[in-house]
């Protein structure tokens, strides 16, 4: 069993009502494969046959404190007791 621990920032944290969250799973994920499982299990999108990460395009996600463009994006390969958290857009004027 593999463990990860998530965190909603921002607008994310709101829609969900979730800020943290231990996400387990039979075997390690890579980043893709973690963000879709989390949008599997989400009552938040509505088009299920359409799910994939474009809809995290424009977040920000670290892995350990790392973005997750510094590590090896979409294809990074998650540990167990890895730490990730998704900080939604801001938007400002």
């Amino acid at each position: 069993m593999v463990t990860y621990h998530l965190k909603h920032m921002g607008l994310l944290k709101k829609s969900t009502k979730l800020l943290k969250l231990d996400v387990e799973v039979q075997q390690e994920f890579t980043a893709r494969e973690l963000l879709l499982h989390l949008l599997e299990c989400s009552d938040q999108i509505n088009d299920k046959e359409n799910r994939t990460t474009d809809i995290y395009k424009n977040y920000l996600i670290l892995v350990n404190g790392f973005y997750l463009s510094e590590l090896g994006g979409f294809d990074t390969l998650l540990k167990d007791r890895d730490s990730v958290v998704i900080l939604s857009p801001i938007i400002g004027g």
